[in-house]
């Protein structure tokens, strides 16, 4: 079965749960609120990234053109970067919640 998520019925969601008054309910609606913020924070932290590789393959493009003699070696780099990239996607929008937690912690060290 493939359900989708939307913010809007987490919110409603949590506020059923919270109002159910059941200890098991609130605790669930307590580790939305948790998951949510880890998200938020995950993709603020692969924005970063994303925008630091950007500058870097801007700067190597400079590179390329006053410096040919670099160009195979930068394209190999570039190829990795391309790789990094869509890990970062994956990670972002389909990895399980836990990846993403240690590729969030990995990027901030």
């Amino acid at each position: 079965m493939d359900i989708k998520t939307y913010p809007e019925m987490n919110e409603r969601i949590k506020d059923i749960l919270v109002l159910s008054g059941l200890p098991v309910d609130a605790y669930a609606a307590k580790r939305i609120e948790e998951l949510e913020q880890e998200r938020e924070e995950h993709l603020r932290i692969m924005g970063q990234v994303k925008a630091e590789i950007e500058e870097f393959m801007s700067l190597l493009k400079i590179s390329f053109e006053s410096h040919p003699g670099v160009v195979e070696k930068a394209r190999t780099f570039n190829a990795t970067i391309r790789k990094y990239r869509e890990a970062l996607e994956w990670i972002q929008y389909d990895a399980p919640p836990r990846w993403a937690e240690k590729a969030a912690k990995a990027l901030e060290s």
